[in-house]
């Protein structure tokens, strides 16, 4: 498995109805930049969101020590 920095663009309205775009951004353990991108579809499943993955990229991350 490797690590993959997924950054997810969130598309909600705020306070005064004006439309939004936030990014945030996933650290991912998959086998395949596809592998990453369809955890976070399932990640996102059930939420009433309306998102779009804009881009996976490898780390270098080798390991995460909880």
């Amino acid at each position: 498995m490797k690590y993959w920095q997924v950054k997810v663009k969130i598309q909600h309205e705020d306070e005064n109805g004006k439309s939004k775009t936030t990014t945030e951004t996933y650290l991912v353990d998959a086998l395949s930049p596809t592998d990453a991108e369809t955890k976070i579809h399932k990640d996102f499943e059930g939420e009433n969101l309306d998102f779009k993955v804009s881009d996976v990229k490898e780390t270098k991350i080798l390991k995460v020590i909880n």
